[in-house]
């Protein structure tokens, strides 16, 4: 892997006065197999999350994920097919949460 050199970097000042102007996000198109479309078909997941932004913004990718194979989102952790517990292990007390949902 190539050692990345930054070469220009903005103070703290011009990075806040920046205006972001248009924005072009490029993301790779996920190709679902067949087999989990007909196997996600008619069932349902559920996320609990536990931590900061980051965590969330994860959850949102995993549901967009799974809602594309197929899966729907259950209302409660009793009507889903799947349950997925998302956390991060760098805060303590949102690792503890887990173990205790668990």
């Amino acid at each position: 892997m190539k050692p990345i050199t930054i070469k220009n970097r903005p103070s703290i000042g011009e990075a806040r006065s920046r205006v972001a102007k248009e924005v072009l996000v490029i993301r790779e198109e996920v190709k679902v197999p067949e087999r989990l479309l007909v196997m996600a078909s008619g069932r349902h997941y559920f996320i609990h999350t536990y931590g900061c932004q980051a965590n969330v913004r994860d959850e949102e990718t995993m549901a967009g994920l799974l809602e594309k194979a197929g899966f729907q989102k259950a209302k409660t952790e009793q009507d889903a097919d799947v349950i997925i517990i998302n956390t991060c292990a760098v805060r303590e007390n949102a690792e503890d949460k887990v173990f205790g949902q668990i």
